[in-house]
């Protein structure tokens, strides 16, 4: 998130002609009584329901919900700036 606030400090202070929207997506794994666990179904905030096969999917599950609220106002652009290392790992494989 730190590029990001830094890409946005630099926009605003330019006083570019520009809406400008920051959403940053912060997620702790944390263990508690009310944590995900496998087999719950999560409600996405437009309504799409997700089962919970991997308690690592904290991350993944809140920046869907982020994309979907960036993408209520239909922005011109969207820029998307995840670091999802444990999705990384899985897509590219532990030898890169």
């Amino acid at each position: 998130g730190g590029q990001v606030l830094g890409l946005a400090h630099m926009v605003m202070s330019s006083k570019l002609n520009v809406d400008l929207r920051v959403l940053v997506c912060a997620v702790e794994n944390s263990i508690s009584g009310d944590a995900f666990r496998p087999g719950d179904i999560l409600t996405a905030r437009n309504g799409i329901t997700s089962e919970i096969g991997n308690t690592d999917a904290e991350g993944r599950l809140v920046l869907a919900d982020a994309l979907v609220a960036a993408c209520e106002e239909s922005p011109d652009m969207l820029i998307d700036c995840a670091t999802l290392t444990g999705a990384g790992r899985v897509a590219l494989g532990t030898d890169v």
